[in-house]
């Protein structure tokens, strides 16, 4: 009965944690739409397709995640 309660006294940090790690993880996308967005505009002198930067970021994000999990597992 005792761990059943510490279960459920962590359960608010856990939930606040989450709902916390998924807005840092917008804000981070949105960063790097933006970096990717301003970047084709300068190199490219053009205004890309929004769907081509969606995805192009898409793909930046998900290969440092990637990374960054790789890297972590490594240490261990």
């Amino acid at each position: 009965m005792n761990e059943i309660l510490k279960g459920l006294a962590s359960l608010p940090l856990t939930i606040v944690t989450s709902i916390l790690l998924i807005l840092l993880g917008i804000v981070y996308f949105v960063i790097a739409l933006l970096i990717v967005n301003v970047s084709a505009k300068i190199i490219c002198n053009c205004d890309p397709d929004i769907n081509w930067v969606v995805l192009s970021t898409s793909i930046i994000v998900g290969a440092s995640m990637l990374g960054a999990a790789i890297q972590e597992e490594s240490k261990h």
